[in-house]
């Protein structure tokens, strides 16, 4: 009898031991992604040069010395995640709806959705065992080919910045 219950005891103790490990690995997906990272944006230079040309009194107008720049940053939401082979592909998008919008310099794509136009761009990030992680991207005054009859332009303010897959996993340390 006292080995049965010694037996059921050292079971019982067992199991606590399991369930009361320090670390808790969560794999992660792009529906649980945001409860473990933050994904911010920050325009860090935004400089139009609107130069003006008449020749035979028709006036152009160029951006060509146009410029801007801008981050996209990761950081994790607690210090008790860290993570394993995260990987977040990302489309970053800006409005393109005048004759001369911000488009990315490399790899800049065009699409229209709902009446409205964007130069977007898909990127993979490699996070780090951190969760910190930081993106630059440079920006050009470009013409579009939509003959919009909007000759002034903004300075960039925001970039939109949509998760299109995860794969990893997060470590969470009690």
């Amino acid at each position: 009898m006292k080995k049965l219950l010694l037996l059921i005891l050292s079971g019982i103790f067992c199991l606590c031991l399991v369930s009361c490990s320090r670390e808790k690995q969560i794999a992660l997906t792009s529906e649980n992604i945001n409860e473990y990272i933050e994904i911010t944006d920050q325009v860090t230079d935004s400089t139009i040069k609107k130069e003006r040309e008449s020749i035979f009194g028709i006036t152009f107008y160029s951006y060509d010395n146009s410029h801007a720049s801008a981050k996209i940053m990761v950081n994790r939401k607690s210090e008790k995640y860290t993570f394993e082979n995260l990987t977040i592909t990302v489309k970053m998008s800006v409005h393109a709806n005048a004759d001369y919008s911000w488009q990315f310099k490399n790899q800049n794509q065009f699409e229209t959705l709902n009446n409205m136009h964007y130069n977007y761009k898909i990127v993979t990030l490699e996070i780090p065992y951190t969760g910190e992680y930081t993106l630059d991207e440079q920006f050009i005054l470009g013409k579009n080919e939509l003959n919009y009859s909007v000759l002034e332009t903004w300075d960039l303010s925001h970039i939109t910045v949509e998760i299109i897959s995860v794969s990893g996993t997060v470590i969470v340390k009690k």
